[in-house]
C-alpha cells in the first residue's frame, strides 16, 4: 500500500514538472478509446513521442523543455499503457492493432492540427524501443493507404 501510494506521489509530480514546462495533459477521446495526450503548439514543426513497452509518454519528460523552442510536442500514452485505458477488446492490444490505433491517432491530431492552424510542416517521430516498432508498423499500414 505505501509503494503504491509513493508510486502516485512520483507520477503526480512528474505530471507537475511537465505541465509547469508549458505542456497540456489530457484525455482525448478517439474510436471508442481514452488516449493520454501531453501537447504545446506554437505553429512549429509536429514532433511524436512514442515510449516503450510497459512504460508512459513521460519517459521523455527531460526532452520536452529543450525541444519545445524547435518543434510543437505531442506525447501520448499508447492504448494499455499510462494513462490510456486498454482497449475493451483485448485483441486490439496486438502490435499490429496498436500501430493501425496509434497511426490513425497521430493521422487526427495532424488533421485537426491543420483545420487549427495550417500546414507548418511534415511530422517527425522520436521513439524508444517498443515505441519504434510500433511507429514502423504504423508508418507501413498508413503507407498502404496512401498516407506519406
Amino acid at each position: 500500500m505505501i509503494a503504491r501510494l509513493a508510486l502516485e506521489y512520483r507520477n503526480w509530480q512528474i505530471h507537475r514538472r511537465i505541465t509547469q514546462s508549458g505542456l497540456t495533459g489530457r484525455h482525448v477521446e478517439f474510436e471508442g478509446l481514452k488516449i493520454y495526450l501531453y501537447s504545446k503548439e506554437f505553429g512549429r514543426p509536429p514532433l511524436f513521442f512514442l515510449h516503450g513497452f510497459l512504460d508512459s509518454c513521460r519517459t521523455f519528460r527531460r526532452l520536452f523543455l529543450p525541444l519545445q523552442d524547435h518543434f510543437d510536442l505531442y506525447a501520448f500514452d499508447i492504448p494499455g499503457f499510462g494513462r490510456s485505458r486498454m482497449p475493451a477488446v483485448r485483441e486490439l492490444w496486438r502490435l499490429d492493432s496498436m500501430a493501425r490505433i496509434t497511426g490513425r491517432f497521430m493521422m487526427h491530431l495532424l488533421r485537426d492540427r491543420k483545420a487549427r492552424m495550417g500546414d507548418s510542416g511534415k511530422a517527425q517521430m522520436l521513439t524508444h524501443s517498443m515505441g519504434g516498432l510500433v511507429a514502423l508498423h504504423a508508418f507501413f499500414d498508413l503507407e498502404d493507404y496512401g498516407v506519406q
